[in-house]
Formats: C-alpha cells, structure tokens, sequence
C-alpha cells in the first residue's frame, strides 16, 4: 500500500497558466482532464508543493505521476519534470507526451528523509510551436513500516 501526496500550493508558476496551478492537477485518486495547467513556451519552470503524509512513511520508493500531453500543429515537446525535498532533486523524468493525455511515472532515486518538504516541479525544453497541458499530478510514498507501530517484549 501507499500513501498518496497531491498538490497544494504554487511555489513558482513560471509562465504556466493559469494560476493557482495546484488547484488544476490534485485531482486525488483519479484524474479528470476537464481542468489542467498550460505552458505555451520554452524553459519555463512551475513548483508544486505536496500534501504531507498523514502518517510517517516507511522505507521505499516514492513514485510521481504526471498526466500530460501535447496540442498543436508538430508532435514534438519534452517535459522535465522533478521530485524536490527542499532544494535538493530526489527523482526525475523525462516525459514526452503524446497527443492524447496519458500517464508518465518516474521514481524516487535518492532516500527522501523529510516527507513534509516535498514539491514536484515541471520543466517545459523542448517546445516546437506545441503546448504542454498538466491535467493531474500525484505523489504515492511507502505506507508506514508494518513493524514500526509493534511493542516488543523481552521474555523472562
């Protein structure tokens, strides 16, 4: 099991439209593409903060799922997009999105040690007169240990 962290805040909305930019992708646990956030051109960098757990993660491996795709006239864009604790990158990914929107997932690469300091951040590089639409991003972390909540006893 997991426990899923979305989008809160905006740390940065770069020039992604249209702010809040939080309230367009935290779709929970499914995604709807009814609303979405938008870059119209390149190098243009937006930050989300997450939810925090509701409980302490355990040990494992964080995985991000960014929905997106592309509109335009040519089939070429590329999406950067990173797991942030702090400053310090802790996952990314490379997405390049099709024309219908689809799921990208990457995981996390290094041990996340604080889960309440955690932002997914979304990086528009390669442009080509096409748009990137963001419709749902989610964060599942490792439920807490199964043996984390146990009380052990020394026998006599």
């Amino acid at each position: 099991m997991s426990q899923r962290l979305d989008p809160n805040s905006d740390v940065s909305i770069g020039l992604w439209t249209t702010a809040p930019l939080w309230s367009k992708v935290d779709d929970g646990a499914s995604p709807s593409d009814g609303d979405f956030i938008q870059a119209v051109t390149e190098l243009t960098v937006c930050e989300l903060t997450l939810t925090n757990p509701s409980s302490t993660p355990g040990s494992g491996i964080s995985t991000v799922t960014i929905r997106a795709k592309y509109t335009g006239l040519l089939d070429t864009a590329e999406l950067n997009g990173y797991l942030i604790q702090g400053i310090t990158v802790v996952g990314s990914g490379v997405i390049s999105p099709s024309s219908t929107f689809s799921n990208f997932t990457f995981n996390s690469t290094s041990t996340i040690t604080d889960f309440n300091d955690l932002s997914v951040r979304l990086e528009l590089v390669e442009f080509n007169n096409t748009n990137i639409q963001v419709s749902w991003i989610k964060v599942d972390v490792p439920d807490q240990d199964s043996d984390s909540n146990c009380i052990f006893f020394a026998g006599d």
